[in-house]
């Protein structure tokens, strides 16, 4: 898949427009990806969809003020309608603003792989449901891997998904940066719910990132998931309960990144920072924290993850350190709160899709 002429083309068309219009600046973002998805419930198929997503995202600056729109599909009548109703809505806009206005071109792969998602048969990915089914049903493996065992129980229910986002982004604007990105992400999840005496315990398992199929493949990896699924549910149906209050305690690597993610991570969005809604607003350089605590945000992982080299203005990513042994260095930044802090860009200008306009989020955000 590569409509690299077709979106030169749709550029073509909008810069006479952009002229009469007299706009300072315009950013065409085009998007034709997919999203595949399967679930399988208690032995049964009850999704199996194919979701096409194709439009444009028109950002323009006008008079120093921001306006964005958007147009499903790639008719150009359409997409010049919404290049002049960005222009209306920047003329509207009572605030005035300025934006990092760096240079990026090149063309990016999501991940490597060997069979890319678009590529994989459906009897393959029900192959890789399967496996995780025969595992999270392996009753005598999971009582044996447990480490509470409950006398009795019985599996309430087993849920399995199956996801997986591919396509292209073009993004170009008329400073001259002009990329094409083809996202991966491909990934395979179950749940399962036990009751044993009356109580309930469940367990949750996912494997996936920026990666081919061929990693799902791996049908003995896939079918050991199911296995420790089904013995953390085991667990949790005798596992006594806890008091609230402060205490020491050991997570494990999910639950360290959840801590990352939401008590840190968003604390960090430049939007937020702007906004004066965030904590650590004017405190870079203060020790927050341990001298054992370093959090970073990065959207090229080495191993794992959400594979992001170039974000949704065009921008390059790079790996940030947002705390230092205890120490905040950093926040994570699109170009307009970029502009604002006067700080350099991080790549962290994110779209949930083409009719969306970017803002500040993390990509994969952790503990060193």
């Amino acid at each position: 898949m590569n409509n690299l002429d077709q979106y030169k083309r749709i550029i073509g068309k909008i810069l006479p427009e952009e002229e009469k219009l007299n706009l300072d600046w315009i950013e065409v973002r085009i998007e034709n990806t997919y999203y595949e998805r399967i679930h399988y419930l208690n032995g049964r198929l009850r999704e199996a969809s194919t979701s096409h997503y194709q439009g444009v995202g028109i950002r323009v600056l006008k008079d120093g003020k921001i306006g964005f729109s958007s147009s499903s599909g790639l008719d150009i009548d359409d997409i010049l309608e919404a290049v002049r109703y960005a222009k209306s809505v920047a003329e509207v806009n009572p605030r005035k603003t300025e934006l990092v206005r760096d240079v990026y071109t090149g063309i990016f792969e999501g991940g490597k792989y060997d069979i890319h998602p678009s590529q994989a048969t459906y009897d393959d990915k029900m192959k890789v449901i399967k496996a995780f089914e025969e595992g999270i049903k392996d009753r005598e493996k999971a009582l044996e891997n447990a480490l509470f065992k409950p006398s009795d129980h019985k599996q309430e229910s087993i849920s399995i998904r199956y996801g997986s986002y591919y396509g292209e982004i073009y993004i170009w604007n008329t400073d001259g940066t002009e990329v094409l990105y083809k996202p991966i992400l491909i990934g395979v999840a179950a749940s399962t719910i036990l009751k044993s005496d009356g109580r309930y315990g469940d367990a949750y398992e996912v494997y996936g990132g920026s990666m081919g199929f061929e990693k799902l493949l791996n049908l003995d990896n896939v079918y050991e998931l199911g296995v420790r699924t089904y013995s953390k549910a085991l667990e949790k149906t005798v596992a006594d309960y806890v008091e609230g209050g402060v205490k020491k305690v050991v997570t494990g690597p999910r639950m360290s990144g959840v801590f990352a993610h939401e008590s840190f991570g968003h604390m960090s969005e430049a939007d937020h920072i702007t906004a004066n809604a965030s904590p650590l607003r004017d405190r870079i350089g203060e020790e927050l924290g341990s001298e054992y605590a370093s959090i970073v945000d990065d959207g090229t992982p080495d191993e794992g993850g959400f594979y992001y080299p170039v974000d949704s203005e065009g921008v390059k990513t790079r790996r940030v350190i947002l705390l230092d042994k205890g120490v905040l260095k950093g926040y994570l930044l699109d170009r307009e709160n970029a502009s604002i802090l006067n700080m350099e860009l991080t790549g962290n200008g994110r779209a949930q899709n083409y009719s969306y306009p970017p803002i500040v989020r993390m990509r994969n955000t952790f503990f060193l």
